[in-house]
Formats: C-alpha cells, sequence, structure tokens
C-alpha cells in the first residue's frame, strides 16, 4: 500500500549508495544496466508504461541482470494536479504493472514522476486493490536526478561527475537519481549522456569507499513491504461480510477484516487471518488452511472502488436469500455481489452519488429494454 508521505534511504548505513533510474527504458538502458552489472551495482529502473509496453525485451535483461524494475506511472503525469482534475490514476498504476516483469506475489515498487505527491494521491491509490496491493512507495531519494537537467544546460560529462560527487559527498549516503531515459522532452533525448556518466562516477565512488545495495535492502522499506494492506468487504453502505460461528460468512453490522493475493491473470485469493476463503462442496463460502482452486477468484472490478468475485465454477459470489450465507450460486453476473472494498486506516470513496444514481437506473433501463427487443 501506499504511504502518505515519501519514502528514502535515510536508514542506509554511511558510504552505501542505492542507484535508482527514471522515465525508460529507451535507448541507453541495456547499457547501463549491464555496466552496472558488470561492476556489481545493482540498480531500480522505475519504467514509463508507455515506453515499456514496446521493449519486454529490455525488461527480461534488466531482471536477468539483477536490477529491480519499478512503475512509475503510464504517462508520466504531475500527480497530484491529475488526481485535482479527476486523471485516472489507478488505471495509471494498473496498466503500467501489467507490462512489468513481476510475480503475483512480488513487491512492486513505485516512484511518483518529478518526486511530487501527496496524502491524497495515496487515498486515491489505496481505494482500489488493484493499484496499491503489493505496492510500496512512493519512493524519493536523498541525491537528486538532474542529470537530463545538466544535458539540457549543456554541461560535459565532467562537470556532471563532479556535482554528482560532491550532493554524495554532502549526503553521505541515500538513494540516488539518474534517467536512463527522457520522458517528457523528446528534443532533449539525443543528447541524454549518462551512461557516459556512470561510467566515470562509478569507479570514482568505488575509489571513495563507496558501496552499492539494492531497494530491497532498504530496511525502512522492507518493513513497508511487510504491511499488509487490511479491508472490509460491505454490501451498501452499513452490512459487512462477518466470519461466523460455524466458520460461513454472512452481513453483519460489523466486519471482519481481510487482506488479499494476486494470483495472476486477474484472479486473487481473500484471506481471514492465515486462513483462505474457499467454496465448500456445496458451493458455500468458508476457510481453509490448504488453498486448492477453490479458494482462487476472478476479480472483476466495479466504479467506486467496488468488485464483483467469479468462482472456479463460473458462478459468482451472492449473498443466499434463504439463510444469508456467502456462496457461489449466481449463475448470471446480474444476481452476483458487488462488495464495497473498505481499505482500515484509509477513507474509500464506495458511495455513490445521486447523479450517478440516476445514471445507473437509466442504464438498468436500457438493459433491460434491449434484453425485451432481443
Amino acid at each position: 500500500m501506499f504511504t502518505a508521505h515519501s519514502l528514502n534511504g535515510n536508514s542506509l548505513p554511511l558510504k552505501t549508495l542505492c542507484f535508482t533510474f527514471d522515465d525508460g527504458p529507451g535507448k541507453h538502458t541495456l547499457d547501463i544496466a549491464k555496466y552496472l552489472f558488470e561492476e556489481g551495482v545493482p540498480a531500480t529502473f522505475f519504467v514509463v508504461g508507455k515506453y515499456a509496453i514496446n521493449h519486454p525485451d529490455i525488461l527480461s535483461s534488466l531482471v536477468n541482470w539483477n536490477h529491480t524494475v519499478g512503475n512509475h506511472t503510464f504517462d508520466h503525469p504531475d500527480i497530484p494536479y491529475y488526481v485535482s482534475v479527476n486523471g485516472n490514476i489507478q488505471e495509471q498504476i494498473i496498466r503500467t504493472e501489467t507490462v512489468l516483469p513481476v510475480k503475483p506475489d512480488d513487491t512492486i515498487y513505485f516512484r511518483a514522476p518529478y518526486g511530487k505527491w501527496s496524502p491524497e494521491v495515496a487515498a486515491e491509490l489505496n481505494t482500489n486493490l488493484l493499484s496499491s496491493l503489493n505496492y510500496v512507495g512512493p519512493i524519493h531519494w536523498e541525491v537528486g536526478g538532474i542529470d537530463c537537467w545538466y544535458w539540457l544546460q549543456g554541461k560535459s560529462v565532467e562537470d556532471a561527475v563532479d556535482i554528482y560527487i560532491a550532493d554524495i559527498e554532502k549526503a553521505g549516503k541515500g538513494i540516488v537519481v539518474f534517467h536512463d531515459e527522457i520522458a517528457d522532452m523528446e528534443f532533449l533525448k539525443p543528447a541524454n549522456k549518462t551512461y557516459e556518466l556512470l561510467k566515470q562516477l562509478v569507479p570514482k565512488l568505488k575509489a571513495l569507499g563507496y558501496n552499492f545495495v539494492s531497494i530491497d535492502q532498504i530496511e525502512t522499506l522492507k518493513d513497508a513491504a511487510k504491511e499488509s494492506l487490511k479491508f472490509q468487504l460491505a454490501l451498501g453502505q452499513r452490512k459487512a461480510l462477518t466470519l461466523s460461528n460455524d466458520r460461513s460468512f454472512q452481513l453483519t453490522n460489523s466486519g471482519s477484516s481481510f487482506n488479499m493475493q494476486k494470483k495472476g491473470n486477474g484472479q486473487v485469493s481473500l484471506l481471514l487471518e492465515n486462513s483462505f476463503l474457499t467454496l465448500s462442496t456445496s458451493q458455500i463460502v468458508t476457510l481453509t488452511s490448504a488453498p486448492d482452486e477453490a479458494a482462487i477468484f476472478d476479480y472483476i472490478p466495479v466504479r467506486n472502488n467496488r468488485f464483483m468475485l467469479r468462482s472456479h465454477t463460473g458462478n459468482y459470489l451472492a449473498i443466499d436469500k434463504n439463510n444469508g450465507s456467502l456462496s457461489a450460486n449466481a449463475q448470471f453476473m446480474r444476481s452476483a455481489a458487488i462488495f464495497n472494498y473498505i481499505p482500515i486506516g484509509t477513507q474509500a470513496n464506495t458511495k455513490i452519488s445521486l447523479k450517478e444514481r440516476m445514471l445507473l437506473i437509466k442504464k438498468g433501463i436500457r438493459f433491460v429494454k434491449s434484453k425485451l427487443l432481443s
């Protein structure tokens, strides 16, 4: 999940650096990644989705060379402003994640474009399971990555090396930012000399006694990755899903606390403490400690941070009208339960305005009309 304030490398020991790269992949990414691998310097590449989608081979090479691939949004927007004009920041994260070389349970590190962030952005992302689950961020820095600014000013590689060393010596440790590509200024891309910069900078830093670590070795980020995203599942605004004494689930005024695991291909498992929600032979949802296909569900998002779940039988989860229990007895989507995702500790927007309700009624009427006409 995302934090209200940026995370950094303050917990690193002195003379310890973590190299990160933004805005790629681009024409220099492979050269940079290979050079760093040969020098024993692990790095994190925060990629932009609109570039990454065309270069899966580059992303695979980064992983093969022991580097980490992180999320840097799809279009590289100014996020606080983008959210203020109702931009879909959740989609920016989700679209990029689909092209990242990550396993379903991998931690995904995120950096905001330009380092711009706000608590409102964190809340917006945390109210959607798909845009927050397994994420750690935003990742900030101790040594700013203005190498692209140096190329814009026409500075030489030697000048840039001197400035970087001065900034690193002043900080003494931390996360360092570079740019293997330049996302917003197409005209400046041919002037990118970051590869040449690194070939001079790395040997000098080693001579000064600096060590290099990967992003997952930073203690504060390791602690953040251990934080489990907890939430309640409600139907409407009042009743929430609750574990009963017989280990089945029903709706009550006080809901149980869940978390979720991604399983890939849009599938998830839901957990209560250390047990998995699963289907019994009678299709009633209960708990198991040994999950199988009956504990894996298709996650089908709905607007306003809501979703439906479809079981391996093809039926949807629904509340049984006879006994109020949760079961996979809905053969058709129109009978499925639509769950409100309510993250614990974060204000989620699951309410539907009057205008949206009227629009839903109109859509419902159109649906019925289309069925009658067909």
